[in-house]
């Protein structure tokens, strides 16, 4: 039989890992990118008002091109808050990661009668504000941190011949 507090603690590493691997993966410039409309307009140089560079932002949360693009046209246009209300740097996620994974340590050592700290339903307790600095990666490891109908015990310790 496996310990199920081993299992966990070693899949949270593996976690971290693949975390920072598809994060660099993810935040990687990408020439296709640089063809979009969005990105054109940044590169004009165009003035735009905070309204119109916060919806450019917005419709572009997922492409990390076109928000590096905009991140250079708030530099120049002393829109930096407004920027950062949509982008945040590879470093700043694998650290918001890296709090969540100490944190499910934290409760895997902790709760001894009842471990839940890799539940699903359990995410949004775990994780807190770091999810929304991490981004869209924050929901596509939520799926990764255990089986959506399973909860274990210590005392009755006994999952798919897991203890």
């Amino acid at each position: 039989m496996i310990n199920l507090r081993t299992v966990a603690t070693a899949r949270l590493g593996q976690l971290e890992q693949e975390f920072k691997e598809d994060l660099l993966k993810r935040t990687a410039p990408n020439g296709a990118e640089l063809d979009s409309a969005d990105f054109r307009l940044l590169s004009s140089g165009l003035p735009m008002s905070t309204a119109e560079f916060s919806a450019l932002c917005e419709r572009n949360a997922s492409n990390e091109t076109v928000l590096r693009a905009a991140g250079s046209y708030a530099a120049q246009h002393d829109m930096i808050p407004y920027f950062r209300q949509y982008y945040r740097t590879p470093t700043e996620r694998v650290d918001a990661f890296s709090h969540i994974i100490k944190t499910a340590r934290v409760a895997l050592d902790a709760q001894r009668q009842y471990c839940s700290a890799l539940d699903p339903k359990h995410w949004a307790c775990v994780t807190g504000d770091d999810a929304k600095v991490i981004g869209p990666s924050a929901d596509y490891y939520k799926g990764k941190t255990g089986s959506s109908s399973t909860t274990w015990s210590a005392r009755d310790s006994t999952i798919n011949g897991v203890v």
